[in-house]
């Protein structure tokens, strides 16, 4: 629901401002980019917790 309303909000502000709806979606790129790079590598690193614990007993 509240990614719905991201998308509305989006829309009506590129209808709105034509000129700077490419920077913004350039900008959504790259967050959207970096959160899951960080998301991946925070599994990547409890993974890692989880199978050191697991050879250790």
């Amino acid at each position: 629901m509240i990614y719905e309303n991201l998308q509305n909000s989006r829309i009506e502000e590129k209808t709105q401002e034509p000129g700077k709806a490419p920077s913004q979606s350039f900008l959504w790129r790259i967050l959207s980019w970096t959160h899951l790079l960080l998301f991946s590598l925070g599994l990547s690193l409890l993974l890692l917790v989880v199978v050191s614990v697991i050879g250790s007993q």
